[in-house]
């Protein structure tokens, strides 16, 4: 059972906020609002602040926000760590689309940021992390990130971040991975039922029982074993091909600025 922690929506269009995390993680909740959920997250023993953000969609109650956020500041620099949405990007170049926004517009947003001695980590893939129609333009914008102040940086090094593509919403998901020297373990290799009836397989199997007739039982199961995660592989990767495919038509339509809204 996941263990979580649930801010509710204000008002009739308010937007709630819901934290889940598996047993194995040690998270306590220090504080909640609208706009974030403050914890205090041990990991390998070394315990951090962790901020996870809703910012404010209202541009004319942003600063509150920041305000609200300076608040939950660390006094003494320990390490802190802020992520999700923000709702607000750093200047123009954030940004894809539409008109260019007047730099004061960012003040609020970098003085936060330099106050506290926050910056981003490092990052792969797109990170303008937002599109949606303004009018008749259609805009890209870096709404979502992972920052974090100096002290946390040195407690995490090699930390970085990850932008995944689009998958059907308007804001694409951003992964920050704490211990990327972590090693994959050797698969263990577990037959799949739904292959008995692949016509594929049986002749895969069938070609190295009487081609290796001389061998014994547990041999050739061993050459099973290969030549079956051998030819998954080879159909994952296709399989993968027709999905990459399928959605790659998927993004086009919804980035279209002439598609049809309904």
């Amino acid at each position: 059972m996941e263990k979580h922690h649930i801010v509710s929506p204000h008002g009739p269009e308010g937007e709630g906020l819901f934290l889940a995390w598996k047993n194995k993680v040690e998270i306590k909740v220090l504080s909640s609002s609208n706009n974030f959920i403050d914890t205090e997250i041990t990991f390998k023993g070394v315990s951090f602040q962790t901020t996870f953000v809703y910012g404010e969609p209202d541009h004319t109650k942003r600063q509150a926000v920041w305000k609200e956020l300076l608040n939950l500041a660390p006094t003494t620099g320990e390490p802190w760590f802020l992520t999700v949405d923000f709702n607000e990007i750093i200047d123009n170049s954030e940004k894809e689309g539409g008109p260019a926004r007047a730099e004061g517009t960012f003040c609020g947003f970098q003085t936060f940021l330099s106050r506290n001695g926050l910056f981003d980590l490092k990052h792969s893939g797109n990170y303008l992390s937002w599109r949606g129609k303004r009018h008749s333009h259609l805009v890209f914008c870096r709404l979502d990130r992972a920052i974090s102040n100096k002290n946390w940086t040195e407690l995490f090094p090699l930390c970085r971040s990850q932008y995944l593509k689009f998958e059907g919403f308007d804001h694409c998901q951003i992964l920050s991975f704490m211990d990327p020297k972590r090693k994959k373990g050797n698969c263990i290799f577990r037959f799949d039922g739904c292959l008995r009836g692949n016509e594929e397989v049986k002749k895969l199997i069938s070609d190295i029982w009487s081609r290796h007739f001389n061998l014994g039982v547990e041999a050739r199961l061993t050459l099973y074993r290969k030549a079956i995660s051998k030819w998954s592989k080879v159909f994952q990767i296709n399989s993968q091909k027709e999905i990459a495919s399928l959605k790659q038509q998927l993004k086009g339509s919804m980035s279209d600025p002439n598609a049809d809204d309904s």
